[in-house]
């Protein structure tokens, strides 16, 4: 499956495969993963190639700093991303080529960094 160019997975796991990062050719990746608690999202990346990661995982609560890398995304999609409280430091500036970025029912508790209230932000 080394030439595999777009996966959409609709499943019910807890973990992603790890032969995931293998993939080295995906260009599009589509996890809908309801439901459960999914406890590691790192492989993702090591999809250099990734050019739109559409991610509805309501249990995820936060997006790790391993995403930054995706410099090809031009999409990202966090659509249904329910719990989701914090994207680290450094993920959104390093997706240079970012021109989308969905997050529609995201970042319901989301507060502001460096002790900034909501009022001031």
């Amino acid at each position: 499956m080394r030439t595999l160019q777009v996966l959409c997975l609709e499943i019910s796991i807890v973990l992603l495969p790890s032969s995931l990062q293998f993939l080295r050719n995906l260009h599009t990746l589509t996890l809908c993963l309801p439901n459960y608690e999914l406890e590691n999202i790192t492989a993702i990346g090591e999809l250099l190639n990734l050019e739109i990661l559409s991610f509805c995982a309501p249990s995820v609560k936060v997006l790790p700093e391993e995403i930054g890398r995706l410099a090809n995304l031009t999409l990202l999609d966090l659509t249904g991303c329910l719990h989701l409280e914090r994207i680290s430091p450094g993920v959104i500036s390093g997706l240079v080529r970012l021109q989308e970025l969905y997050m529609i029912g995201s970042f319901s508790n989301w507060e502001a960094d460096k002790g900034e209230s909501k009022e001031e932000m």
